[in-house]
This record gives structure tokens, C-alpha cells and sequence, in this order.
């Protein structure tokens, strides 16, 4: 069996990596594969999918790279294909890159950055620094009602990552924290102002949740605090700005609203670098 979709004939997903810097005779693999010790990724016997790869500075060297972040996918039971099923069993993983692990042909561990007891579906990781620290944002569902509709409302995680130091020669995670909830879950089917722990929702009027299918590489701004992400609001695509801090969410006006309208359509296509700059597209319904 396959993937079907648009990827008829694949089953499993691999990483690899291209040294841009290698000359055709040089000894360095120009393009080499990242191999995983899958125990570090689930149990005996299960076959995962990775996706979405990027690299991890923590800054201490200019341009340094200390590790991969990715999404890996369970490959059964759940194949129902792997671009419009957000919701299936899924994980953020950590592949340290640099120290004893530094040797293309060993095997490499991994470190879960999502909570397994409670991301059910784990995916589309950004990795971002704020005041010095490195952390991962993805977004993800739980493994009860909220998961079972496609493209249903999702949770915004936020965990940081934390490098080795005199005290801890391995990489780790630290606290993983809900910034937005699922809106209008189980418990509040109306989505009368309560996330799914119970507490009042701080969406603003126009917002009624996280619908997105994926974070746009860049979308989180260059101080680390707020993120932006494409939704919905009604019948209409949004871009919201996610106070990473606070949590709460607002709806970014449509630059296609003109006289005083209240409906327009927008998309983010890109953040620029200095995180104060954003390519958006939009229009206004005739």
C-alpha cells in the first residue's frame, strides 16, 4: 500500500541532506541521508514518515547549525494520504546534528518535542529564538473528538529547546505550553467563549478558532512574540496575529477592505527576514 494522492508508489518518507559546499571530488557526501534510531521514535516494529525538515541554531556561532526539526508520521494504520490528512498519528522530532553524532553513516537519536498523551496529530513545526532561547511552535490535535473531522479547529503548542550544558549533555524540551486551545471543542460545541480546558476563550469577535493546515516557514516575528498563520473567519480566509506570550489571537485587517467594508479575503505568502514586513495576498468579494 501507498500514500495514493499525489504520492501513488511511496510508502515511506526519508530525510536527506545536501552539502552545498562539497566539491564533486571532494570526500564529503554531497548528499547524504539522515538516519534515525527509530527506537528513539516509537515503539519496536512501527515505520514513520518524516517531513518538514529544518535546521536549529541556538546562535552561541554565527551560522551554526546544532540539529533538524521535523515532522514524523506513523505509516500504519493511519495512511489516508499525506497532504489532506492533518489528522493523523504524528510527531515533532529533534535530530541533534553537531558533538559525537557528527558521523554521516551513524545512526542519530531523536528527542520528542510534542507530547505524545496529548498530541494525538503533531505537525507543521517553525523553529524561532525569543530573548536568547530557541523554541518550537507547531500546531496539533488531541486523540479524542477534535481529531476525528478533516481540517477541524487546532491547538497552537509552543516548547522550547534546550541545548546541552555543563549540567545535562543531551539535548532536551522544556515545558510544553497550549498558547491557543481548541475553540469550540467537545465541551463547548457552540463555541460560546470556552477553549476545551474550560477557560474563557481570548479569540477576538471575528476569530472562531485555528483552521490551518500548516504554519508558513516563516510567520513568526523577528522578537519571537507574535506569530502569524492563515485560517478562516466564516466563509472567508484570514490571517491571524498569535501574541505567542499572551495568546491571545486577532484577525489582521484585509488590505483589500476599502469604504468602510467589513469582509475580505487574505493570505500570508511570507514574513520577510526583519519580521516586520509581511507578503500578503487579498481581495474583497464582488
Amino acid at each position: 500500500a501507498d500514500w495514493g494522492e499525489q504520492l501513488v508508489g511511496f510508502a515511506t518518507g526519508r530525510l536527506f541532506v545536501a552539502n552545498l559546499g562539497a566539491s564533486e571530488s571532494s570526500e564529503e557526501k554531497f548528499v547524504e541521508e539522515v538516519k534515525v534510531k527509530m527506537e528513539t521514535v516509537g515503539k519496536e516494529g512501527e515505520t514513520w514518515s518524516f517531513e518538514r525538515p529544518s535546521w536549529v541554531s541556538t546562535g552561541k556561532d554565527e551560522g551554526g547549525v546544532e540539529g533538524l526539526v521535523c515532522c514524523a508520521r506513523a505509516t500504519s494504520p493511519w495512511r489516508l494520504g499525506l497532504i489532506y490528512c492533518m489528522n493523523r498519528r504524528s510527531k515533532i522530532l529533534f535530530i541533534p546534528w553537531g558533538g559525537s553524532e557528527g558521523s554521516p553513516d551513524e545512526e542519530r537519536s531523536a528527542v520528542t518535542v510534542s507530547e505524545e498523551s496529548t498530541d494525538w496529530a503533531a505537525w507543521s513545526p517553525v523553529v524561532f529564538r525569543r530573548d536568547g532561547k530557541v523554541f518550537c511552535v507547531y500546531l496539533s490535535v488531541d486523540s479524542g473528538e477534535n481529531r476525528k473531522p478533516h481540517h477541524a479547529c487546532s491547538r497552537v503548542v509552543e516548547r522550547e529547546l534546550i541545548p546541552p550544558s555543563a549540567s545535562s549533555q543531551e539535548w532536551t524540551v522544556g515545558a510544553r505550553r497550549v498558547v491557543v486551545d481548541i475553540f469550540g471543542s467537545a465541551e463547548d460545541p457552540e463555541g460560546g467563549g470556552k477553549g476545551s480546558d474550560g477557560e474563557t476563550s481570548k479569540y477576538g469577535k471575528e476569530s472562531r478558532g485555528v483552521y490551518s493546515e500548516s504554519l508558513p516557514e516563516r510567520c513568526v516575528s523577528a522578537d519571537g512574540r507574535f506569530l502569524f498563520l492563515n485560517s478562516a473567519s466564516g466563509p472567508f480566509p484570514v490571517v491571524l496575529c498569535v501574541n505567542l506570550l499572551s495568546g491571545t489571537v486577532s484577525v489582521c485587517p484585509s488590505p483589500a477592505l476599502k469604504n468602510g467594508g467589513k469582509r475580505g479575503a487574505s493570505e500570508l505568502l511570507d514574513l520577510c527576514a526583519d519580521g516586520g514586513t509581511a507578503l500578503v495576498t487579498s481581495h474583497s468579494p464582488s
